[in-house]
């Protein structure tokens, strides 16, 4: 990882068996901002939630401040 913030590659995720987040991909930078919007439903909480540590990662990878998985 370079001077990425964050950054998920390929990742899926969920609760229990259940796959709510399927390939989800990306990075942000030093200074950049990322605004996440969808529907009721989409992912949104499970996405941040993921990103926290607190839902099961079922695939991909994810770097957040030079730590890892």
């Amino acid at each position: 990882m370079s001077d990425k913030v964050l950054e998920l590659k390929n990742v899926t995720a969920g609760y229990g068996p259940t796959h709510v987040l399927r390939g989800i991909t990306l990075s942000i930078v030093p200074g950049e901002r990322l605004a996440v919007i969808g529907r009721n439903g989409a992912g949104k909480t499970t996405l941040l939630s993921t990103i926290m540590g607190l839902t099961r990662m079922h695939g991909g990878s994810l770097h957040y401040g030079g730590a890892g998985d």
